[in-house]
């Protein structure tokens, strides 16, 4: 598990920054700038907010960013809850919306701009 997490990371300095709305991403020193402050965030939640930047305009699933950022690792399906709203509360509500789908099951997506 060590390896893919190193995988990731690795994955992630290679994108230097990521720029959106006001927002930016100096990825290999986990810095986020916005609204032209420097915002603090865990390592849990900075790494959904390049995961989830990264992905703009898709969906994507709670299964999917526990098997990717979480890796299944005995979390509890929850925790994916809790940093989406971390995101919410720093950013403002409509940084990332929430859709049921079909079996009900809530499903993430960027939606920045």
């Amino acid at each position: 598990m060590l390896r893919v997490i190193k995988k990731l990371e690795r994955e992630i300095e290679d994108k230097v920054v990521l720029k959106s709305n006001g927002l930016v991403v100096e990825v290999k020193e986990k810095i986020v700038h916005y609204a032209g402050e420097k915002i603090l965030l865990t390592p849990n939640v900075f790494n959904l907010l390049v995961y989830l930047i990264e992905r703009k305009n898709r969906l994507v699933t709670g299964d999917e960013l526990l098997d990717n950022l979480w890796h299944n690792n005995y979390v509890n399906e929850r925790i994916v809850d809790v940093q989406i709203n971390t995101i919410r509360q720093t950013f403002g509500k409509g940084v990332v919306a929430t859709r049921k789908g079909q079996v009900n099951k809530c499903m993430w997506y960027r939606d920045w701009e």
